[in-house]
């Protein structure tokens, strides 16, 4: 049986409008481009690209490659995003130090958090259990139940420097998690930790790769 894939529901006010209407501050007559330094994420099923930028999220049909929903215009930046493995989550950070699950389906918030600091990357578990978050200025990396935004566990590197980019991922079987992070010994030089997400402990650190 071929599994049914969700549409999106677009929004009443946003239908056959213009794009440089779409959910304007009050008193605003159009927007001006799409909002720059833009995170991207294809949806699992490949019909979607979301794309956080400076002024919300975009959605995107990658068929016809048009704009069909602008979400999170309200809650600041939007740093990082990413699709859960089963298309029915997006999972959104922003600069106000929010961490959001979305609804695929009509951008509606299902669960939120409050972090310590703003996320820079995401990356959600294979079998969409979990979802992690690498901060700006921290060596950590926090771990949420995907649905619930339940506190899983915090994983710290074996370093005290802080990180910007840190790229993340779990792995296939979501036993494990690897990030990047800056060695105390030099700024050019990276390391790739990883760590059990079950008992949070880091279990290797594979040195020498460089910025």
């Amino acid at each position: 049986m071929q599994k049914k894939k969700s549409e999106i529901l677009i929004q009443e006010n946003i239908r056959n409008e213009d794009p440089t209407t779409w959910a304007l501050p009050d008193r605003a007559i159009a927007r001006l481009g799409r909002g720059c330094e833009p995170n991207m994420a294809f949806s699992p099923d490949g019909r979607f690209i979301g794309i956080g930028t400076l002024i919300g999220i975009w959605l995107y049909d990658q068929e016809t490659l048009s704009p069909i929903a602008l979400w999170e215009t309200e809650e600041g930046v939007v740093v990082s995003i990413a699709f859960s493995y089963d298309g029915k989550w997006l999972a959104a950070s922003n600069t106000n130090n929010i961490l959001k699950i979305l609804n695929i389906e009509n951008g509606e918030c299902l669960t939120n958090v409050r972090t310590d600091d703003f996320i820079t990357e995401l990356a959600i578990s294979q079998d969409n259990r979990y979802i992690a978050g690498a901060y700006a200025r921290s060596s950590k990396i926090d771990v949420w139940e995907t649905e619930t935004c339940k506190p899983i566990a915090t994983l710290y590197a074996d370093t005290g420097s802080d990180g910007f980019y840190r790229p993340t991922l779990f792995s296939p079987d979501s036993k494990l998690i690897v990030s990047t992070y800056r060695t105390e010994t030099t700024h050019d030089e990276d390391a790739i930790a990883v760590w059990n997400v079950e008992n949070g402990q880091q279990v290797a650190s594979l040195t020498k790769h460089t910025s």
